[in-house]
């Protein structure tokens, strides 16, 4: 359940919105696949996505998600070709957001592992780093990819606090689904994210092991 702090940061994420609505040379280019999306409706071969794909060729499933949750305003304000300020703020605020609620649930992760204190502090790092509001809603495939980083890790945490060989099972097999998917589609550079929580997970299990054949001794 979300409390002050996560509605805090997400306050924070929305007045660096509002501070600085522009975007970014490097953000263009999600950006614009999700003002495509917007504007057309469907992929089409003017799709600036498709014209230019740079070096390496990027998915469409972040843009469209955000596009998605974005396509609401869109129509509120009556905006059919998808232009404009209003439109652009809208689409930084759902991406933002989503990355709150992400947030929030890795917050969550951090109670049911290490305690109500550990969240506060958590989150209360987390309003106070600069770096990480701002770049939260700027429109990068680092910042879409943050998203399922987020509940991987949310997943993983929730792991040690599980009261069953079977719950721990379903949430090692969500955190393996999430990571997975992310470096498929959208970071493949995440491999060495999950490689690391890999091994420290094989380093916690042999220490356990050893432990306990000490205990038993």
């Amino acid at each position: 359940m979300a409390g002050v702090l996560d509605y805090v940061f997400a306050g924070m994420v929305a007045l660096g919105i509002v501070c600085a609505p522009y975007t970014k040379v490097e953000e263009s280019f999600f950006m614009q696949a999700v003002h495509d999306i917007l504007k057309w409706g469907r992929i089409n071969s003017s799709f600036d996505h498709l014209e230019f794909p740079g070096v390496v060729p990027r998915s469409f499933i972040g843009p469209l998600f955000i596009a998605a949750l974005t396509y609401p305003v869109n129509l509120l304000l009556n905006v059919g070709a998808a232009e404009g300020m209003p439109v652009q703020i809208a689409a930084r605020l759902a991406l933002g957001w989503t990355v709150a609620w992400a947030n929030s649930t890795l917050g969550e992760a951090v109670a049911v592992a290490f305690g109500p204190s550990a969240r506060r502090w958590y989150l209360l790092f987390c309003i106070t780093q600069f770096h990480y509001v701002f770049w939260s809603s700027r429109m990068l495939g680092n910042t879409l990819a943050l998203v399922p980083v987020l509940l991987a890790q949310a997943s993983w945490l929730r792991c040690v606090a599980a009261p069953s060989a079977a719950m721990r099972r379903h949430y090692y097999r969500r955190m393996a689904i999430i990571l997975v998917s992310t470096c498929a589609i959208l970071r493949f550079d995440l491999v060495v994210f999950a490689a690391a929580m890999l091994f420290a997970e094989i380093a916690g299990c042999t220490r356990r092991t050893v432990l306990a054949a000490f205990a038993a001794l």
